[in-house]
C-alpha cells in the first residue's frame, strides 16, 4: 500500500447477540452467525445491529477454533432432531476428553450434560442452576 492509500476499514466483529445460536463454518468454509429467525434457523454473514454491520469474528480471534468449529451441516442435522440425544451427549463428552482433565467417563458425562443443558437454559432464558429438578 502507498502511502496516498486509505485503508479500508474492517466491518467490527461480534460474537454475542440476541438469536444467535452458534459461529459455524459454511458449506464455502466460511464462519457465519447461525441464528433464529421467526423459529427458522438460519445461516448469515452478517447482522446488522445499532447502525453497524457485524461480522463473526475470525478463526484466530477463536482459542476454542483449534479445537474444531461446527459445521453449518451438522448444526443444520442436530437441529432437525437427526441426532440421538445419547449421540450427542457423547459426541460433546468426547470433545472434552482431550481438553480437560477429568477422573473418569461419568465425571465427563456429568460435564456434556451440564453443558447441553446450560447451551438449552441460554436459549430459553432460564439457569439450569436455580432448579435442576423443577415439577410441573
Amino acid at each position: 500500500m502507498t502511502s496516498n492509500q486509505i485503508p479500508t476499514p474492517k466491518p467490527p466483529h461480534r460474537a454475542k447477540f440476541e438469536h444467535l445460536v452458534d459461529i459455524v463454518v459454511s458449506p464455502s468454509k466460511e464462519l457465519v452467525y447461525a441464528v433464529m429467525d421467526r423459529g427458522k434457523l438460519t445461516a448469515v454473514e452478517f447482522v446488522d445491529m445499532d447502525n453497524e454491520r457485524f461480522r463473526p469474528p475470525p478463526t484466530r480471534e477463536l482459542p476454542w477454533a483449534r479445537y474444531g468449529l461446527p459445521t453449518w451441516d451438522g448444526l443444520e442435522r442436530a437441529f432437525k432432531n437427526d441426532e440421538p440425544v445419547l449421540g450427542l451427549i457423547g459426541a460433546v463428552r468426547n470433545y472434552l476428553r482431550p481438553l480437560v482433565a477429568l477422573p473418569d467417563d461419568d465425571h465427563a458425562t456429568f460435564l456434556a450434560l451440564w453443558i447441553l443443558a446450560t447451551y438449552i437454559a441460554d436459549h430459553r432464558g432460564r439457569q439450569p442452576f436455580r432448579s435442576p429438578v423443577r415439577l410441573r
